[in-house]
């Protein structure tokens, strides 16, 4: 699937999805111009998801295949995380990097899908980064329950219900978490379920401190 919809980029080449200017999937005039997050008391979001070219622009790298979105969000997504770990004080007289942690997706998912969309965020952010701020940390966190997806269900109550237990910390990894900061990663976040169980199980594992940063909101 992903060498076909390379080979179509190549014959067709892209057009911007706000402006239809030729070159790539979002011009970088339209991705500097999308509308900030409002604030949520569960993540710090970049983008405002009600934005129609947020929405095409997540939809589009989460379930179309669109892979190298990741190296295009990425990009402003990095300048914002290190923004809010200096505001929210991340780093501190410690002297560890703080881990980045992506949320998980289920091996099922992951084998029908081919990819967990914020692992690949978490290497582009890595790629930015190269060690400077933070460590990528992608296989701490897990996902031990298949569970439908958050965007399936519309009330609150059941989101809720649906991520309790799906988390743990990966057994191997255990003694990494202890102590340390952590930026944890998602790619849209709306009632905060996910994000407030990976943080659940996390700071029970022994996580000093949690940003949870999330493309959009």
């Amino acid at each position: 699937m992903h060498i076909i919809n390379h080979l179509l980029e190549l014959i067709f080449p892209a057009r911007c999805i706000k402006c239809a200017a030729y070159g790539s999937f979002i011009c970088t005039d339209c991705l500097s111009k999308i509308p900030p997050a409002p604030e949520n008391r569960h993540a710090n979001a970049m983008w405002s998801y009600r934005d129609a070219t947020a929405r095409r622009l997540v939809t589009a790298f989460k379930y179309a295949g669109k892979t190298s979105l990741a190296n295009t969000i990425a990009q402003p997504f990095y300048d914002f995380l290190l923004a809010e770990c200096e505001e929210k004080m991340l780093y501190d007289t410690h002297n560890d990097l703080p881990l980045m942690i992506p949320i998980p997706v289920s091996r099922r998912k992951q084998r029908k899908r081919g990819f967990n969309q914020t692992q690949l965020l978490v290497k582009a952010l890595a790629d930015i980064d190269q060690g400077a701020n933070f460590k990528p940390a992608p296989d701490i966190l897990i996902k031990i329950k298949d569970t439908p997806d958050q965007a399936s269900l519309s009330h609150r109550n059941d989101r809720m219900k649906n991520m309790r237990g799906v988390f743990a910390v990966n057994p191997r990894k255990h003694n990494e978490i202890t102590g340390k900061a952590v930026i944890l990663i998602d790619d849209v976040t709306t009632t905060g379920a996910t994000i407030n169980e990976a943080k659940r199980v996390l700071l029970g594992a022994g996580a000093r401190k949690i940003i949870a940063c999330t493309v959009a909101h």
